[in-house]
């Protein structure tokens, strides 16, 4: 047998394996195994674990101290907050904290008011429909964008910041929603506002949102105001909160007409009746989330919607405008009588509406008006006065009445409601144009003024008249600086943030066809 050489740079030995000899037995094998189990290298048998050095505790906040703290952050952050534990999230949840975020942000609004911007905009320009007189256009856009714009004392304090008409570096608006609308319409009407929470009313739908917390929902439809036939179309809605019942009610009129087919000026000869929308947990399976290749967003009412709108005890007691939005305030949505339909300059005025009791009142405007005279109805937000703003044509200036409004009925039952007038306002604005008072602000020093894309600031010490921003060249958060493309108008409200989550309104919710609801 030939003798085997080893070659050159082989090992003469035989290798062993690393950490564990050949000599050793089964029990330094396992030794060696339950040393690795435990995370250390193979053959180390003088490593031992290190006593871990006892930790320093948490320290220990009470829940009344966390609220004191989350309750004055904005309802971004508060949604981030949830995220962070149990304990928190149950906080953030609560009835209780809503409601004391919500009082919070009324009262910063006092502070720094803030407005929400909408710019209703259209898919695209039909040159027929591009003058405003000749009516309204037919080709607006799906998607609504909410901007929330922050008034600051520092914007409107010296001329400098007023000549250049807002373009200033702190004129900006930031972006808080986008929401893609079920479907098209040809009208959109201005919103209602009612902490935190905006109606949207088009021609074809209704939609309750809240742009601080990105919910939305559709509204049903109703029999009584039929929005297909435009002889008996209304447009007349409002949105409140019964202070009974601590529920929102959505509520819109309609007319009823005896004859099945009226004509054209029919509506005018029949009366109205007022149906409501609670927005309360009556009902486990009202809500409901779709989702389709377009839109997605909660629906309220399943099977048939009629049974969702309730008829108020009494009707009307006059017709309203066919396309308004009511004002709301402490309690009370007011609307405007329709006076084209009466001859007596006494009939005229504004409409009442009690949501505790649903029992409607007639508010006579001031004496000194003409039933032909126009005006603006607009509620001066944190003072609990109603505000009515008027001009004539023979006298360029603008009229600010104002009136405290009461939970009792004794003025109203002695025929008269204490009406003031309180600013006379050289605006200055072109023949048959209105503006709309937004805000007392710097301390009741100041007057905010909104007239189509113009945003005003009437100081009343100095009586001077200076312009705050234009809408149309705001810089909006998220956008380039440069004029919207094919943009129609404005919705311009003062706005309140708040916690409340339209799908949390009901305490159970009910989805069909088994499709996940977005988590929020």
């Amino acid at each position: 047998m030939p003798e085997l050489v080893p070659l050159d740079g082989a090992r003469s030995r035989r290798r062993h394996r690393r950490g564990i000899s050949a000599t050793s037995d089964v029990e330094a094998c396992i030794q060696c195994c339950i040393t690795v189990a435990k995370g250390f290298a193979f053959g180390d048998d003088t490593r031992k674990r290190k006593a871990s050095a006892p930790q320093a505790p948490i320290p220990y906040l009470s829940d009344e101290i966390v609220v004191a703290i989350l309750v004055w952050l904005p309802v971004k952050s508060l949604l981030r907050c949830r995220a962070v534990c149990k304990a928190w999230r149950a906080i953030v949840n609560d009835p209780l904290f809503v409601s004391a975020h919500l009082r919070w942000s009324a009262m910063r609004w006092e502070q720094e008011p803030s407005f929400l911007v909408t710019p209703v905009t259209r898919d695209h320009v039909i040159p027929q429909e591009d003058v405003k007189e000749r009516g309204w256009p037919t080709t607006f856009s799906k998607q609504i964008s909410f901007y929330r714009y922050q008034w600051q004392w520092q914007q409107s304090a010296s001329d400098s910041d007023s000549d250049n008409n807002g373009h200033g570096q702190q004129q900006t608006a930031r972006l808080m929603h986008v929401k893609e609308l079920g479907s098209k319409s040809n009208r959109v009407g201005f919103f209602a506002h009612c902490d935190g929470l905006v109606l949207a009313p088009t021609e074809k739908e209704l939609y309750l949102l809240n742009p601080a917390t990105g919910d939305a929902i559709t509204l049903p439809k109703s029999h009584r105001n039929n929005l297909r036939h435009a002889p008996r179309t209304c447009h007349c809605v409002g949105l409140g909160l019964d202070p009974r019942t601590g529920k929102y009610k959505v509520f819109q009129a309609f007319y009823r007409p005896v004859n099945p087919y009226p004509r054209f000026n029919d509506y005018k000869k029949v009366p109205m009746g007022m149906e409501f929308l609670t927005l309360d947990g009556g009902n486990n399976e009202a809500w409901t989330w779709t989702e389709t290749m377009e839109d997605s967003m909660f629906t309220l009412g399943s099977g048939d919607d009629d049974e969702a709108w309730t008829e108020t005890r009494e009707d009307p007691p006059r017709p309203l405008l066919r396309w308004q939005t009511g004002v709301t305030l402490k309690g009370f949505i007011f609307w405007r009588v329709d006076t084209a339909q009466y001859c007596q300059s006494s009939a005229g005025g504004l409409l009442r509406l009690t949501l505790e009791l649903e029992g409607f009142n007639i508010i006579p405007l001031p004496g000194s008006m003409r039933i032909c005279d126009d005006f603006m109805l607009d509620a001066l937000h944190g003072q609990g006065e109603l505000c009515l703003t008027t001009r004539t044509s023979d006298v360029p200036s603008v009229t600010i009445w104002m009136m405290p409004v009461h939970n009792d009925d004794n003025y109203l039952a002695m025929g008269y409601a204490q009406w003031e007038l309180r600013y006379s306002i050289p605006l200055g604005l072109p023949p048959h144009r209105l503006c709309r008072l937004m805000a007392l602000v710097a301390g009741g020093t100041r007057i905010l003024l909104w007239s189509d894309f113009i945003l005003y600031e009437y100081d009343l010490a100095t009586s001077k008249l200076s312009t705050v921003c234009e809408m149309d060249r705001m810089r909006y958060q998220g956008r380039r600086t440069r004029k919207w493309k094919n943009l129609w108008s404005f919705n311009f409200v003062p706005y309140t943030e708040s916690l409340f989550r339209i799908g949390s309104l009901l305490p159970v919710c009910h989805y069909k066809r088994l499709i996940k609801p977005p988590d929020h």
